[in-house]
């Protein structure tokens, strides 16, 4: 029997996917499946993958999707094989310590949970700089109303997690294709569905942020996906949490992912989509007091406050000049080259 499914999505991964097959092909946990998903990637990670399989065939299974559906599809095409018990997610540039498993299986089965979670490493290009925790790690069974509105607002990671294949099953649980930002619904998803969740207080997953990434990028697909992922996002919550008990996590959700993608415009003088405006005011209205919502308050620096006011009180200003800003910088590009 097979007690863990690795469902591990890649996509131009070459330079990274020894190490994170190293950490999966040599884990304590024994009776486990690697699935490796090739998410059409245009690099030669597929010949990585085939010389893993050659070494490890009893323990890796290979599809090799010819269409790019992005993170969520290849997860899903990993879903739709696992024969596991259990199933963890591992992104492709990462890499987990060689009893992660174990650790996540031993909760899991010790206190009959649906998930469980543990905090991770965070590196930015191989630097550490933090470990990454959620204010629910003393979790260790049935969620709460208080707790459950810890992780609405703190948010669920998909990777450094088991979930129970029963329980995805039965809960519809897929992510959404063909999008950036899929992860920002899932944990979303998590937090409506879960009923039972155990967390380890010890990190052993590393993951890397690569600065050139997709979620580092914020070009106009990344705000059309955003900004589609946020609408999902915001219908799920308002149908699926009583407004009665959740909402003050309900309105900082709504402003509070706007503001992700705005401070980030502003940040990065990247061209700003003038609906991605629109729908901003449109939410804004709905939330007239939400400077005062105490997660935004605990959550927000005085730096983020004063430039997300800016953007608040005179968005098509900010729009204006973010995009006049970007015009001069690639003008002075050019002339340079020139």
């Amino acid at each position: 029997m097979i007690t863990v499914s690795i469902v591990v999505p890649i996509y131009n991964s070459a330079q990274y996917l020894d190490r994170c097959l190293e950490s999966l092909v040599n884990q304590t946990q024994k009776d486990i499946e690697i699935i490796l998903v090739n998410d059409a990637s245009p690099d030669n990670s597929i010949v990585i993958m085939n010389q893993w399989k050659e070494k490890y065939p009893d323990l890796i299974t290979i599809i090799d999707s010819k269409v790019n559906l992005r993170q969520g599809g290849a997860r899903n095409l990993g879903l739709d094989i696992a024969q596991g018990e259990y199933i963890a997610f591992v992104d492709s540039d990462d890499w987990v310590d060689l009893n992660a498993i174990e650790l996540l299986y031993g909760i899991v089965e010790n206190n009959k949970v649906d998930l469980a979670y543990a905090p991770c490493y965070y590196l930015v290009m191989g630097e550490m700089k933090s470990i990454v925790t959620n204010t629910t790690h003393k979790i260790n069974g049935y969620i709460s109303i208080s707790e459950r509105k810890k992780i609405m607002v703190d948010g669920f990671p998909v990777w450094c997690c088991l979930y129970k294949n029963k329980w995805l099953k039965e809960r519809s649980l897929r992510f959404v294709e063909n999008m950036a930002y899929e992860d920002n619904l899932w944990g979303i998803e998590l937090a409506a569905n879960a009923e039972t969740l155990a967390c380890l207080d010890k990190p052993f997953y590393y993951y890397y942020k690569n600065i050139n990434s997709t979620t580092t990028s914020i070009n106009s697909t990344a705000q059309l996906h955003y900004k589609i992922i946020l609408d999902k996002i915001i219908d799920y919550v308002n149908t699926h949490f009583d407004n009665e008990y959740f909402y003050e996590e309900i309105e900082y959700l709504n402003i509070h992912n706007f503001h992700i993608m705005l401070k980030k415009m502003a940040l990065n003088f990247e061209p700003v989509n003038y609906d991605f405006l629109v729908t901003w005011k449109k939410y804004r209205s709905k939330y007239p007091h939400f400077s005062k919502n105490k997660y935004y308050l605990q959550k927000t620096s005085v730096d983020q406050r004063l430039l997300l006011f800016f953007i608040d009180m005179f968005p098509y200003i900010f729009m204006n000049a973010v995009n006049i800003k970007r015009n001069i910088n690639n003008l002075l590009k050019v002339t340079y080259i020139k």
